[in-house]
């Protein structure tokens, strides 16, 4: 794998689970500038495009900015890797040049910018936050807690703050995850702001305390309401929750602040598909395309609309070239990776991945629910049994979805139908769901019902995974 699409799959969503620097939360707050002062600045901070002295470098900066704001970031990256020549000692290009590359998805090259910034007298309070995320997002975090240890107790400072929020994002990202949130805790008792919040709420998320993730983030919110991290957090919360419009409509705003913003793009690729509306999926793939071709999400969308036109050989020939780092870092898109190993006959890759993403983040339904799938299409009822033990006794549909299935499986027809009904009325729109619904009716000797709702779901027109099995079931009801 290309060393761009490496650092991509390393930095997204990685960087929003671990929060932005004080830069990228800059961007929303100054109508989307990667070259502004931080956040919570003391009194007198400089432009940093002005604090540039070679006339040169700072035409040249000056340039990238407008370009960044306007959502070319690889034009701003370009102008400022000109700017770097013109000026090689100058730090303040090196800062803003780190910052944009931070951003889009290059966390090793940003943080030797970032470093070099400092040597060249950049102050702290400009470098050290987007120096941390980029050190997180390449698997630094040992070296980041050995490099900036704790401060001392009576620290109350802001750049304490600083160090101890990153030293928490450190060890959220080691597993650690109570260290996390006392290291987190301390942070927030010196400074409370939207960054923080953040920072604390994507712990409360590992710990499965999903309420006060919510509440913290809806903190932050209201602290800064047009900032671009928190309102993707938010919009994360949306997905999760399945309110495909407020999410589609908080996207948008998003994006207003975030023209560049990959994840959001992401977001709303997946959105579309969901809702079976491809062409506006597809019209969201060419802009993420054109802003960003190096990604490693432009070959995984691509494969994935040719595992939904049945093409599942020449999907699996794309995403090999992606494995094993992006469901590595990307355990939300193991799950349609492992869709698309089976499709292609590749059942053993299907559960590695699976299991490594499992393994990662337990909490993750979608990813238990599709490791059962593929151990049930194995014919072993009992490990996919195993697997459905800690979260046997939750409401979640896709949970009932799994449990059901397990039930048909096993001939436990009745207990089928009962739990499906329910999965089903939670989820009426999905395809999925619906379609093992219409198996358990004809299991249980109620196949007028199940015919008329295979029909309904085929005339929907819309995409799941098990659609070639539904089209060959109607053709053999006729």
């Amino acid at each position: 794998m290309s060393t761009d699409y490496r650092a991509a799959l390393q930095a997204i969503p990685r960087l929003r689970a671990i929060l932005f620097s004080s830069a990228l939360v800059a961007i929303c707050s100054v109508g989307g500038s990667a070259f502004a002062a931080s956040p919570t600045p003391p009194p007198a901070r400089p432009d940093i495009v002005m604090s540039v002295k070679n006339a040169t470098a700072q035409k040249l900066a000056i340039d990238a900015r407008n370009a960044y704001r306007g959502g070319n970031a690889g034009l701003a990256l370009t102008l400022l890797r000109r700017a770097a020549n013109a000026a090689p000692k100058d730090g303040w290009v090196q800062l803003m040049l780190g910052r944009v590359l931070l951003q889009t998805g290059s966390p090793m090259p940003a943080e030797l910018q970032l470093r070099q910034a400092r040597e060249n007298g950049v102050p702290d309070a400009f470098v050290l936050p987007a120096l941390f995320d980029a050190m997180v997002a390449r698997h630094d975090e040992i070296k980041l807690l050995n490099e900036f240890p704790a401060p001392a107790a009576n620290a109350k400072d802001v750049a304490s703050a600083d160090i101890l929020r990153a030293r928490a994002m450190a060890m959220l990202s080691l597993g650690r995850t109570e260290d996390a949130a006392a290291e987190m805790d301390r942070s927030l008792s010196v400074s409370r702001n939207a960054r923080s919040l953040l920072a604390r709420a994507a712990i409360a998320a590992k710990q499965n305390n999903l309420s006060l993730e919510n509440n913290l983030t809806d903190e932050a919110l209201k602290l800064a309401p047009k900032d671009g991290p928190v309102m993707v957090a938010k919009l994360r919360i949306l997905v999760r929750q399945d309110n495909d419009i407020a999410a589609l409509a908080l996207s948008e705003q998003v994006l207003k602040a975030l023209p560049n913003d990959l994840e959001t793009r992401a977001i709303r690729i997946d959105i579309f598909l969901k809702q079976n509306q491809e062409e506006k999926a597809k019209g969201e793939l060419n802009i993420l395309t054109a802003k960003a071709p190096k990604s490693a999400f432009v070959p995984f969308y691509n494969a994935l609309f040719l595992a939904r036109a049945n093409n599942p050989t020449d999907a699996w020939k794309i995403i090999g070239l992606l494995l094993p780092d992006f469901t590595n870092n990307n355990p939300a898109y193991a799950v349609p990776v492992s869709k698309m190993a089976v499709n292609s006959g590749h059942v053993e890759t299907a559960i590695a991945i699976l299991a490594r993403a499992l393994a990662k983040s337990p909490d993750r339904t979608d990813v238990r629910t599709t490791f059962a799938s593929v151990r049930l299409r194995q014919g072993d009822p009992d490990a996919a049994l195993k697997l459905m033990e800690p979260v046997k006794n939750s409401a979640d549909p896709l949970v009932l979805d799994m449990l059901g299935n397990i039930d048909l499986e096993a001939g436990h027809n009745h207990d089928a139908l009962e739990k499906l009904t329910r999965a089903h009325g939670a989820r009426p729109k999905d395809g999925e769901i619906t379609f093992h619904l219409v198996l358990a009716l004809d299991a249980s000797a109620n196949r007028n019902a199940a015919k008329d709702l295979l029909k309904s779901l085929l005339a929907g027109g819309g995409y799941f995974d098990d659609l070639q099995m539904a089209r060959q079931l109607e053709k053999s009801w006729h």
